[in-house]
Formats: C-alpha cells, sequence, structure tokens
C-alpha cells in the first residue's frame, strides 16, 4: 500500500545518499550553498514563506503561522528572529516533537491533531514546491536524493498520521459501542 511505497522510496534516497559519486560528493557543498543559502538570491530557499507569499520573501505570514502552530503546542524556536520560523528544520523538528508527543504522552490526541493539522496546512504546501525548485535547479546526486528523501519523508508522516487517524477513530467507535 502507500505506506510500503513510502518507505520503499525512504530506502532508496537513503542508499543513493549513502553512495555518491566521487564528483557529487566533491560538488555538493558548492551545490548546497547555491541551493540554500546563496551568496545571493537560494534557488531553493528551505523556508515556507519563500514559497507561500506572492513577494517570495522571508519572514512572511507562512513564519508567523509556523510560529503560532509551535507556541500553541508550548514550542518557541530557539534562535526566534534570527533564523525564521518557517525554515525546514524547525518545521521537521516540530514535527518530530509531535509525533514523539503522540507515541508517549496523554495528550496524545492533541498533538496527532496538530501534527496532522500542521502537515495539511503549512508542511504540504510548500515542502512540494521546495524540492521541485531543488529539482529544478541541481544535477547533484546528493541534492536530488535529498528531495526524493523529503518527498518520502513527508509521505510516510502523512500516511502514520493518516493510520493512526482511523486506528483512534476506531477504537473510539468501539468504546462507544462497548458502552451501550
Amino acid at each position: 500500500g502507500p505506506a510500503a511505497q513510502a518507505h520503499s522510496a525512504i530506502a532508496l534516497a537513503i542508499g543513493r545518499l549513502a553512495h555518491p559519486s566521487d564528483e557529487d560528493a566533491f560538488d555538493f557543498e558548492y551545490e548546497f550553498n547555491r541551493l540554500f543559502i546563496g551568496p545571493g538570491h537560494a534557488l531553493a530557499a528551505p523556508y515556507a514563506s519563500v514559497y507561500l507569499s506572492e513577494e517570495r520573501t522571508l519572514m512572511g505570514q507562512a513564519t508567523l503561522s509556523a510560529r503560532a502552530a509551535y507556541e500553541a503546542q508550548d514550542m518557541v524556536v530557539d534562535r526566534k528572529n534570527n533564523v525564521p520560523d518557517d525554515h525546514f528544520a524547525y518545521e521537521a523538528a516540530f514535527m518530530a516533537q509531535m509525533s514523539e508527543t503522540a507515541s508517549s504522552d496523554g495528550a496524545a490526541r492533541d498533538a496527532r491533531g496538530a501534527a496532522r493539522d500542521f502537515l495539511r496546512t503549512h508542511i504540504a504546501c510548500w515542502v512540494p514546491l521546495h524540492v521541485q525548485a531543488i529539482r529544478d535547479a541541481s544535477e547533484n546526486e546528493l541534492c536530488l536524493a535529498f528531495a526524493d528523501l523529503l518527498c518520502a519523508l513527508a509521505d510516510a508522516t502523512e500516511q502514520a498520521l493518516n493510520e493512526d487517524a482511523a486506528t483512534s477513530e476506531q477504537t473510539i467507535r468501539t468504546k462507544e459501542s462497548a458502552q451501550h
């Protein structure tokens, strides 16, 4: 099914990352900087606001939206107002924290809901655009494998959250049936 496909895609991307050509490995630092940092205009900036605002600028509404999602779960970005809150690394850390909370805490249902909402209303809106920007701007196999890994991880996360939601709904229906 879809979950198996996502896991297979993750394994393939990791395999490609583990065995780059000498040329791709040598060029990776230059290519990484060209895509994600600069100098000048980064070709695949890792910030949601770049993809979700008409002006393609940092610190836009997407940044504030990400910040609000984090704060609603009592999380704060360490370098707030230094590195925008909608940087991919912060968003991935938020999703990881929500997953950890969902699997170990009494607030699991809220954490799962927050993760599903953030994935649907935020990550799914910009990460595919970011991945396409990487694919359009690079021929470096490491960068392309990274792009494929991002897609596969997003798909696997979505599948896991959807399966978890379906299981939770079934559990609720079963408990309600048992009470009647």
